[in-house]
């Protein structure tokens, strides 16, 4: 005859709590059979440590990349845990992704349609890629930095740029973007770096560069832009291309 405790769990934090209830005795049948339920819960399901909505635009965001094997543990249509499973270029705080830096990985496809779902998100870095499409309208509306450079982006600057009031950096240097360059910087009262350059903007400097009060470096050669540069005259900048 043996002695052994009987023993109850409670499920916290995806771990087994175990607690003594009380000494029963019984038989070694009866003991495997206690061992085996009681292996049978140890597997638990864990909600996902990541915000839902974080979730979904990396998913719309790996399905836009056409899910490159480069973004190891990446997973589509809502699944995966990023702040969890450790994918490749994803950093978080808590439950909320605050950087992705996927740079120089040979991407290629669009950045898809929900980065303005990433509400926390600080960096974002996909530059030297090939990268095509225009900017999405929706970008995370509370970066710091963001680097676009070295891709095949088409068509202009989107102007939700202009409701990022957080941005410091900006830099979409060396893509095929076009056309006028819009009145959007008037709110940018933190960027402090802005690359244009190696692109194909034309007409006049926008009025609202300006405004850039903390701007200290600024980077608008090859392109093809025309008139006057006086609109930078009250820029205190460190570092200028213009040519």
């Amino acid at each position: 005859m043996v002695w052994v405790h009987l023993l109850h769990s409670n499920i916290m934090d995806g771990h087994i709590h175990i607690s003594v209830v009380n000494n029963i005795h019984c038989g070694k049948k009866k003991i495997v059979a206690a061992l085996a339920l009681w292996v049978l819960f140890i597997v638990v399901p864990v909600d996902s440590a990541t915000d839902p909505s974080d979730v979904k635009a990396l998913g719309v965001l790996y399905n836009s990349l056409n899910s490159p094997s480069q973004l190891s543990n990446w997973k589509s249509n809502d699944n995966g845990d990023p702040c969890g499973e450790s994918w490749k270029g994803i950093s978080c705080s808590g439950s909320s992704v605050v950087s992705i830096q996927i740079q120089g990985l040979g991407l290629i496809g669009s950045l898809g349609y929900l980065l303005s779902n990433l509400l926390s998100l600080k960096t974002l870095d996909v530059s030297n890629n090939k990268i095509h499409d225009t900017i999405p309208y929706q970008v995370p509306p509370n970066l710091t930095h963001l680097n676009l450079a070295s891709n095949n982006f088409s068509g202009n600057l989107p102007y939700s740029i202009s409701a990022m009031t957080s941005l410091e950096y900006l830099n979409v240097g060396h893509n095929s973007l076009s056309q006028v360059i819009g009145d959007i910087f008037t709110n940018l009262h933190h960027l402090l770096t802005l690359d244009l350059s190696s692109n194909n903007f034309s007409g006049n400097l926008p009025k609202s560069l300006g405004d850039l009060s903390k701007l200290s470096t600024l980077h608008l050669q090859n392109n093809k832009l025309s008139g006057p540069v006086n609109v930078l005259a009250n820029i205190h900048l460190s570092d200028l291309y213009d040519t």
